[in-house]
């Protein structure tokens, strides 16, 4: 009998011990397993939420290819004009000028030098002669090289006295 007792004892003490070092890595496995889950599921919300956004790139594709021509031929190709752009407008606010409006801008390759581009761009603008020299003297401290072309003025009568509209073609280069 205390032989049974004492092996009932050990079966007991080596399944306690068993359970005892295996429960933790239970209960690990099955936290992995949640998380595993939860990963799942978030990653099939994505794939969903990706596939979704290229249906709707397609339609938008679809439903606005004109217009997305048509701006695109548009815009320039170089990231010079933009830029060019801003530095007009800078010049013409430090110097008391308003930009009427930028007319057409063309980029042809310098015959001069053939690895650089010319970029003629017309601007018409309104303000004072002395405003006027500002903007010139503006265009001329400019870091890259800017040469006034063409400037044509004419007088107008504007609510507060007497001003000047200037349309000039401006000439500058990129590589």
């Amino acid at each position: 009998m205390k032989r049974i007792i004492i092996t009932i004892i050990l079966f007991l003490g080596f399944l306690g011990i068993f359970f005892g070092l295996t429960w933790q890595e239970y209960q690990e496995l099955k936290n992995n397993l949640a998380t595993s889950r939860v990963r799942q599921t978030d990653i099939d919300n994505k794939i969903n939420y990706s596939l979704g956004m290229e249906e709707i790139t397609r339609t938008l594709k679809r439903d606005y290819e004109q217009e997305d021509e048509k701006l695109a031929a548009s815009l320039p190709d170089d990231h010079y004009v933009p830029s060019l752009l801003s530095n007009m407008e800078d010049i013409s606010r430090a110097s008391g000028m308003a930009i009427d409006h930028f007319g057409g801008f063309d980029v042809h390759e310098y015959e001069e030098a053939p690895h650089l581009n010319r970029i003629e761009l017309d601007i018409a603008l309104q303000g004072g002669y002395e405003n006027f020299k500002y903007f010139t003297s503006g265009l001329e401290s400019l870091s890259r090289t800017v040469s006034l072309r063409e400037i044509r003025i004419e007088r107008t009568q504007a609510e507060n006295g007497a001003a000047l509209d200037y349309s000039i073609i401006i000439d500058t280069f990129s590589y």
